[in-house]
């Protein structure tokens, strides 16, 4: 996934044009770092930082949830997807992850009204957007196969 965090152009325009940029944000957050403030320990895989300054700071200011404006959770498999296998069953494990995610994100940022988090599992992705009432869910694209979609995705999140 590094190459989403470093791509250096996208349909002619470079990379500092866009305001936002992805990070890598998979380290353990401890507690006894200013940031958490009872938080969980954790982080999604990429996080979509706000503002390309952020990009810039140390590690340990980068991983404040509210100088997030979204994130990406990456799964090794196809299997491990974000729907559910019975149509009414329970949530998967990637989609309650997410959800989990987008609580903090929210949680953080009080006046936002969504979260938006790009789930790759595999060779395929989805969008999901997290509101105060729930989840919407797109349908399953292939990377490669859809690749036009992946790259619009992207794009519209920075």
């Amino acid at each position: 996934m590094d190459h989403i965090a470093r791509s250096p152009s996208l349909g002619g325009h470079s990379a500092e044009h866009f305001d936002r940029v992805f990070r890598r944000q998979s380290a353990t957050l401890t507690p006894n770092q200013y940031h958490t403030l009872g938080f969980p320990r954790f982080a999604p895989d990429l996080s979509l930082l706000r503002d390309r300054s952020l990009s810039q700071l140390p590690p340990a200011q980068q991983r404040r949830w509210c100088d997030r404006a979204g994130f990406i959770e990456v799964k090794p498999s196809n299997k491990q997807h974000a729907y559910p296998t019975v149509a009414g069953g329970p949530a998967s494990r990637l989609l309650t992850q997410a959800a989990n995610y987008a609580r903090l994100h929210l949680s953080a940022r009080p006046f936002s009204v969504f979260s938006i988090s790009l789930l790759v599992f595999g060779c395929d992705f989805c969008v999901c957007i997290f509101d105060r009432h729930g989840v919407t869910v797109s349908p399953r694209y292939h990377m490669w196969d859809d690749l036009d979609i992946l790259i619009r995705v992207v794009r519209s999140l920075t």
